[in-house]
């Protein structure tokens, strides 16, 4: 998947060409253990290109981060 550097996040399928916009939130599939795959999907040809996977103890620490962020905005906003 070719990565295009646009202002929106865009690529190219591989298989059929079309140009696709990465919207903020992808498909997911739950595997076992806790395991969940997040990945986006060609609406033309139906291919799935893989953007990562999370476990329990990721998703933690995503969740961590986002609060960290969170706090960060506010204190520039009091400043």
């Amino acid at each position: 998947m070719e990565d295009l550097g646009t202002e929106h996040q865009t690529c190219v399928c591989d298989q059929c060409m079309t140009r696709l916009l990465i919207k903020g939130c992808s498909k997911i599939r739950k595997h076992d253990n806790g395991i969940k795959e997040h990945y986006i999907k060609c609406p033309r040809c139906k291919a799935e290109y893989t953007s990562f996977y999370t476990n329990e103890d990721i998703r933690r620490m995503q969740h961590r981060i986002r609060k960290m962020f969170a706090l960060r905005r506010n204190m520039k906003k009091e400043s």
